[in-house]
């Protein structure tokens, strides 16, 4: 069996607000905007969650999460 060391575990959290949270201890920047969220299964808000990805400016943040036991997207621009 071999295993990937690069491979970190994905955070988990019980809900968007911890996520949150954890996003802005990982980014340790006060200048933060462009906040975006998406269930990784809604092809609505991924596409949602892209476009503000794609409008952002400096540096970026995005991570794939499990909240309650779904995969999502959560992300945000900082360091302006």
């Amino acid at each position: 069996m071999s295993h990937d060391l690069n491979h970190k575990p994905r955070p988990t959290f019980a809900n968007w607000e911890e996520a949150h949270m954890w996003m802005m201890a990982e980014v340790g920047d006060p200048c933060v905007d462009n906040f975006r969220y998406a269930w990784s299964d809604n092809g609505a808000e991924c596409a949602a969650y892209d476009h503000l990805r794609e409008k952002g400016c400096c540096g970026s943040f995005d991570e794939l999460v499990t909240i309650n036991g779904r995969e999502a997207r959560i992300g945000c621009n900082y360091g302006h």
